[in-house]
């Protein structure tokens, strides 16, 4: 059994989530609104924010606790860019939709940043930027061209050869990197309460420890959403699921893939190691120092055969665990001694071609779904929930291109 169970709650396994405590009611009650969205995490909150800023009656509906899933176990990384280098994406998929996909990030990072002045959110935003460090000769080679390819686009990017990125991350394992200094570390579950505070503040309703029970689905334009005390009633609904998106309705069983992730949390380490958060090897690892003086390590699903994935099961598993702790002690050498802390997993959706989706599903014209942010939904959600709010409420089509989840369909 590879799985384990460290004895302590789910929540208390998760540093983000250590302390998470109940702040909305649950539902008792029949209701009816406008927009139904199902989901306390960031893409949820962001869209309860931003379509009351618009005028519409909002009601959210979270199983267990707001930022309870990926929102609130992943590394807080607010990173520019998809799951791809740009280099790579641009092969892919051309370059003026790598370049908007790209843009399109930054512009919600800034707008992350506005928000969390604004609302005076306590989420220790950590404005140090981003290094994307590579291991070997072929992923520098990436970085180096994508370096290239984004200052002609107009992105505020820099290259770090070996010997600056040796300075940089206190270790001889990396061959170089590309820095971005817009990006920073959050504490991903505050940020996600203070959407959620912030929409609540401006009349959202939103109900935790609330499971949906049934979508019923007329040809009235009208949703009806059941729980176990009560039932919501609207005009529209938005899945903000991710990757539990496949067991709201099978469109998603092939769109939207369940991939688990996993991070620990060092004891606090006295000396200051790296700046920036750092993703490496394509973004297979991924660490950062935390305010307290804590190393986040996180990342090496590749320990587990099929990538850990199409599974649902959030227990970390020893033969991941083990590895991540392994990575900090055979590559740096100011962390020879430390305890794990913190150690969990989280279920991340990755969509099939690696981009976002929005869009209504197919048949059903009022049920919409944004999601498959394949392990970047911080460096997407908040802007993908005011898209949504956009896209739902005055049909605009900006970016649809982009993301409609009908470029999916068979």
């Amino acid at each position: 059994m590879t799985e384990k169970s460290t004895g302590k709650s789910e929540h208390q396994r998760v540093y983000w989530l250590r302390d998470a405590e109940q702040q909305f009611p649950s539902l008792d009650r029949n209701l009816t609104c406008d927009i139904i969205i199902i989901g306390g995490g960031i893409t949820g909150t962001a869209a309860a924010y931003w379509m009351r800023q618009a005028g519409a009656r909002v009601v959210v509906l979270e199983e267990e606790l707001v930022a309870s899933g990926a929102s609130g176990r992943n590394g807080g990384f607010l990173l520019t860019g998809t799951v791809e280098h740009y280099a790579r994406a641009v092969a892919l998929i051309g370059r003026e939709k790598t370049r908007r996909l790209f843009a399109f990030t930054v512009d919600n990072i800034r707008l992350m940043k506005d928000f969390i002045r604004e609302h005076q959110v306590g989420c220790d935003l950590d404005e140090t930027g981003s290094l994307h460090a590579a291991i070997s000769t072929e992923e520098d080679a990436e970085l180096k061209e994508s370096v290239a390819l984004m200052q002609a686009d107009g992105f505020s990017v820099e290259y770090r050869n070996e010997t600056e990125i040796a300075d940089l991350t206190r270790s001889s394992l990396f061959k170089g990197g590309l820095f971005t200094p817009a990006d920073a570390g959050v504490h991903p579950a505050r940020l996600v309460s203070g959407m959620a505070r912030a929409a609540r503040d401006r009349d959202a309703l939103i109900f935790e420890n609330t499971p949906v029970t049934q979508i019923i689905h007329d040809d009235y334009d009208s949703v009806t959403v059941e729980t176990p005390k009560g039932r919501v009633s609207g005009y529209l609904l938005l899945l903000g699921t991710n990757a539990y998106s496949q067991l709201m309705d099978d469109f998603f069983t092939d769109k939207i893939l369940p991939v688990r992730g996993h991070a620990m949390v060092t004891s606090p380490i006295p000396q200051k190691l790296w700046e920036p958060v750092i993703y490496a090897n394509f973004g297979y690892e991924y660490f950062r120092q935390l305010p307290d003086g804590r190393v986040l390590m996180g990342g090496m699903r590749e320990s587990v055969p099929g990538g850990d994935a199409q599974h649902f099961n959030e227990l970390p598993d020893e033969r991941v665990t083990t590895k991540l702790s392994a990575y900090l002690k055979d590559n740096f050498s100011d962390l020879k001694k430390f305890t794990v802390d913190y150690e969990w997993a989280g279920i991340m959706g990755f969509s099939r071609d690696g981009i976002p989706m929005l869009g209504s599903l197919p048949g059903k014209s009022n049920i919409f779904a944004a999601g498959g942010y394949t392990g970047h939904g911080m460096g997407f959600g908040f802007s993908m929930g005011r898209l949504a709010a956009q896209v739902m409420l005055d049909g605009e089509n900006t970016n649809m291109d982009l993301f409609s989840l009908r470029r999916l369909v068979k």
